[in-house]
């Protein structure tokens, strides 16, 4: 069971370090023109910042479970963090992948 646990955070984190890393190459090639399409697809961009400020809520939200697992020693905590930390991390994949199809020139 280890290894796919392994091969699901190795994933998720190539994941979540190509597509910020291609955004941002994006943007120092294209800025004013990747900006401009950032701002002429205003319903397209909002949907993403709202997907955007749910993964903050859910940030802050496993923050506050972190900070309960170093007071409380309760094994619900640690299985409520990993599925919080998984969507998180899937809702970041699909906010940086919307946006790098946005910007994509």
């Amino acid at each position: 069971m280890n290894i796919y646990n392994a091969l699901i955070n190795f994933i998720l984190f190539g994941l979540m370090f190509i597509f910020p890393l291609m955004i941002y190459l994006n943007l120092r090639k294209y800025k004013t023109a990747a900006l401009g399409r950032l701002f002429s697809n205003k319903s397209q961009t909002i949907r993403v910042f709202q997907f955007f400020a749910v993964a903050m809520i859910i940030y802050s939200f496993n923050v506050f479970i972190n900070i309960l697992k170093d007071f409380y020693q309760i094994s619900l905590l640690n299985s409520l963090y990993i599925i919080t930390s998984i969507i998180l991390s899937l809702l970041l994949i699909y906010v940086f992948y919307k946006l790098y199809r946005i910007m994509k020139l």
